[in-house]
């Protein structure tokens, strides 16, 4: 995979928020950290999928003094033809001001690796939530053994169990995944947008920790390999997913 510098004329128009900037000196450590995240990729997952690499800084004036670091770390997968992209691309930004700066920039690294993975065996990506358990649950899995195997150090707090903080069972959340997938800008209630943080139900995106933990459940249990993900139909992971929600929310 190629690691190029984010470039704000070139770039700015195909990620989601404004808090790109280009790297400038410090663009070459955080290319080592990148190389070294595909290798453990390659080692362990076995993958090297066709992708660009590019490398941001976090705007980090943007954020309040309290902010979780993990928000410094952010990733964007994008398929040729997505966002107006011409060809596949992970876009990924980090800080190196906080001492664990290089296992959060390759476990985050790792997670859009995962995304570019899934998409060469999902030729029918869906709308709904539903489809986003099975993408984000694949992602956070795909990094999360990785960073186990590589002993990273390091998990972001959607993958902490004590985190995920819901008042209400299964059944809503099972209706809640039939709803799109927006961005903030898209619509006016977000409080049934699971990976959206700023809604009043998901108010802290906890669609991520639960994708995490149902793919998990469903791993340790025998009853799926993470490889299957991809190509498993839309009918048999609601099947899945609704009995691992039963489970482990009921």
């Amino acid at each position: 995979m190629r690691i190029k510098p984010f470039e704000e004329g070139k770039h700015s128009e195909l990620v989601t928020d404004e808090l790109y900037l280009e790297p400038g000196d410090e663009f070459e450590e955080l290319k080592v950290a990148a190389n070294e995240a595909t290798e453990d990729v390659e080692e362990i997952h076995q993958v090297s999928p066709e992708a660009e690499i590019i490398i941001a800084l976090t705007d980090e004036s943007k954020f309040d003094e309290d902010v979780n670091p993990a928000y410094f770390f952010m990733g964007l997968s994008l398929r040729e033809d997505m966002r107006g992209a011409d060809q596949n691309l992970i876009f990924v930004r980090g800080v190196t001001s906080i001492s664990n700066w290089k296992q959060r920039l390759k476990d985050m690294l790792v997670h859009e690796i995962g995304h570019q993975v899934f998409y060469l065996g999902c030729d029918e990506p869906g709308q709904d939530q539903f489809y986003s358990m099975r993408f984000e649950g694949h992602a956070e899995n795909f990094a999360s053994i990785l960073s186990e195997k590589k002993n990273y150090g390091y998990r972001p707090p959607w993958r902490i169990e004590e985190n995920l903080n819901l008042d209400f069972g299964p059944r809503k959340i099972i209706d809640d995944l039939e709803v799109s997938r927006q961005w903030p800008d898209d619509t006016e209630n977000l409080s049934k947008q699971m990976f959206v943080s700023g809604g009043d139900r998901y108010n802290k995106a906890e669609g991520y920790t639960i994708a995490y933990q149902l793919v998990k459940k469903l791993i340790e249990e025998g009853a799926i390999e993470l490889s299957e993900l991809p190509e498993m139909s839309a009918e048999r992971w609601h099947d899945y997913c609704k009995s691992a929600i039963n489970d482990h929310y009921g």
